[in-house]
């Protein structure tokens, strides 16, 4: 091959990359499945030097990712110890800054886990309480969740921010002006999410199934039917196209479930992945590897 050949071929396989995935990376404790479904994996990074990350969450205005970290050992995840913080990604998914938020004695970030972002706001679930930290300055406020147990992911319809309780059970709506408000819920809910429609999505964790469950709490959260799929679900995102991604703790897994709720696909194997984050711009997947201090970036590529 003569040198042009060379450098036209270097050529298309640097953008094939920035588009498909060529080269895909190697990160240890990952299997990227074959192509098997509407959606697949490419493996694109990794964020290294995390202490146990819990999850991560993309504002979609700015591309910046945040990742909580509990900083604590395996099975101690609920302690009041005052060692978690949060690190910034940059768009893309470069570390920018390790500790974003610290802990300090004053202002004590404990175990954070789940985050969602509404008004310039970063919502944080940290043991029993919602910690709320501006984006601009950083100010901080504290959202005490009268007998929570295990304030574990939240997110938001774009109005208000719901908490989901694992230890306790429940799903707290969390408005402006007023007290958390518990609404219907699966037993032991982690993960949840909202569609495009402000429909609100709950896996959970006792019961290895996905519920469609209604944030105004007037109706019982409905089943998918697939909790035979699953060992221990924890994070879960809508794509566009209704596709859901959801993580399997206990499994090692990432999974897709078609939008007709019907079929289960496995995209990748993954060490202890957890809540996930999706960057809808660049459909970048980020999954953060609780006991192996990183977060796996991937590429969600669509058939």
């Amino acid at each position: 091959m003569n040198l042009y050949r060379i450098l036209a071929s270097l050529s298309a396989c640097t953008i094939l990359s920035a588009l498909a995935g060529c080269g895909e990376v190697k990160i240890p404790g990952v299997v990227v499945h074959p192509p098997s479904g509407t959606w697949s994996l490419v493996a694109v990074g990794s964020v290294e030097g995390l202490d146990a990350p819990e999850g991560v969450r993309v504002d979609e205005a700015t591309g910046v990712g945040y990742v909580s970290n509990m900083v604590t050992g395996e099975g101690n995840y609920w302690q009041d110890d005052g060692k978690g913080f949060v690190s910034t990604l940059r768009p893309g998914g470069r570390l920018a800054e390790l500790r974003w938020l610290d802990s300090t004695p004053a202002e004590p970030i404990h175990e954070p886990k789940g985050m969602c972002i509404l008004r310039g706001v970063l919502y944080v679930a940290d043991n029993t309480r919602v910690v709320a930290y501006s984006i601009d300055d950083g100010k901080r406020g504290v959202i005490p969740i009268p007998g929570a147990q295990q304030i574990n992911d939240v997110a938001t319809d774009g109005r208000a921010v719901y908490a989901t309780d694992t230890g306790g059970s429940a799903i707290y709506k969390l408005a402006a002006g007023a007290p958390p408000r518990e609404i219907k819920s699966p037993r032991s809910p982690n993960g949840v999410t909202f569609d495009a429609n402000g429909t609100m999505f709950v896996a959970s964790w006792e019961m290895h199934e996905v519920f469609e469950t209604d944030p105004r709490g007037a109706g019982w959260p409905v089943p998918f039917g697939l909790s035979d799929r699953f060992g221990g679900l924890d994070g879960i995102e809508v794509l566009p196209d209704g596709t859901f991604i959801v993580t399997d703790l206990k499994d090692g897994k990432i999974h897709a479930i078609s939008a007709d709720r019907k079929t289960v696909t496995t995209l990748a194997n993954v060490t202890t992945p957890t809540d996930i984050g999706l960057d809808r711009k660049r459909l970048l997947l980020y999954v953060p590897m609780l006991h192996e201090n990183r977060v796996a970036i991937f590429r969600l590529v669509k058939k």
